[in-house]
């Protein structure tokens, strides 16, 4: 990580010489440990010991220069890796509070959905006035994770039209329209998100399972195994990679595909996890009742072999 991104704010940084207030000293260290990508952890902390003085400072970075959103992003993301989410959303609750700022008031948003502070997230949303699309997806993750599906689908087909090359939108409508029990929309809106970002993993493998369940052998779950199938060979200790593909291969009568699972998956790795011995029945039957018994026998003897 470094200050690359924020040419205005570099700038600042290697101009300043000698810190005239408590605030520029902050927001100096700030910016020297995100340029030397270094004691950012503890920068974090240190800021908690510096509450008087982080307003000012982040207020500083927004009279040098117009990037203050794109900075507080990097602290929010470094705040919840270091698990200091708490100390960001009091910051930019504060800050959010005194500026009004859209940007700042959604990473204060962003911040607690991170912590799982789901009610206090949609709070921070309700403030939001403005049509400001990353707002709604947001708020459409959070009703999904509180169970308010009707609630999400609204805020999903907002955030899509308003943001249509937001894959992660149409990728949480999926997970709504799914939850719905509409598997038609679930799949189309999954479709959608693939040709915004056709190598998202996460967006492959649900692709999988909803075609799974359409429990259809069409073209549109026969191109689903085509798109699907590398994911095994990228994925060789994923379970339920692994489970979903040998059964959407069995769907499409896909000899080829489940030999590419069967043959890229780490059996040894999984033998001893409680989850793998509950599903292996089903693994073993999706292969026997396609009279796939040469894939049977490897995949057993993948299991029985020594250490």
């Amino acid at each position: 990580m470094t200050l690359k991104p924020y040419p205005k704010l570099q700038s600042w940084y290697q101009s300043m010489n000698d810190a005239t207030s408590p605030a520029e000293s902050l927001l100096y260290k700030i910016c020297d440990a995100i340029e030397e990508n270094q004691g950012f952890e503890a920068l974090l902390i240190r800021l908690s010991q510096s509450q008087s003085y982080l307003d000012e400072t982040l207020i500083l970075c927004l009279s040098q220069n117009a990037e203050l959103p794109q900075l507080l992003a990097v602290i929010a993301e470094r705040s919840i890796q270091a698990n200091l989410g708490h100390l960001a959303f009091s910051t930019f609750k504060n800050l959010a509070d005194k500026t009004d700022d859209v940007a700042i008031r959604f990473l204060s948003a962003w911040t607690a959905f991170n912590i799982n502070a789901i009610e206090t997230s949609l709070a921070e949303c309700d403030k939001i006035v403005d049509t400001y699309a990353p707002v709604y997806s947001l708020m459409g993750q959070a009703y999904l994770e509180s169970g308010k599906i009707n609630d999400a689908v609204e805020c999903l087909e907002t955030a899509t039209r308003l943001l249509p090359h937001d894959a992660l939108s149409w990728f949480q409508l999926s997970k709504s329209y799914h939850l719905k029990n509409n598997l038609e929309k679930a799949i189309n809106c999954i479709k959608i998100c693939l040709e915004k970002e056709p190598k998202a993993d996460d967006a492959l493998l649900y692709l999988a399972i909803l075609s799974v369940e359409s429990s259809e052998n069409s073209s549109i779950t026969q191109n689903a195994m085509t798109l699907t199938t590398p994911l095994a060979k990228r994925h060789p200790k994923n379970l339920i990679v692994a489970k979903t593909l040998l059964e959407l291969a069995a769907q499409t009568n896909n000899f080829e595909a489940a030999n590419t699972v069967v043959s890229s998956v780490q059996w040894p790795e999984l033998r001893n996890s409680e989850d793998f011995l509950k599903n292996l029945p089903t693994i073993l039957k999706v292969l026997n009742t396609n009279s796939w018994h040469s894939l049977a026998h490897h995949l057993l003897t993948q299991l029985t072999a020594q250490p």
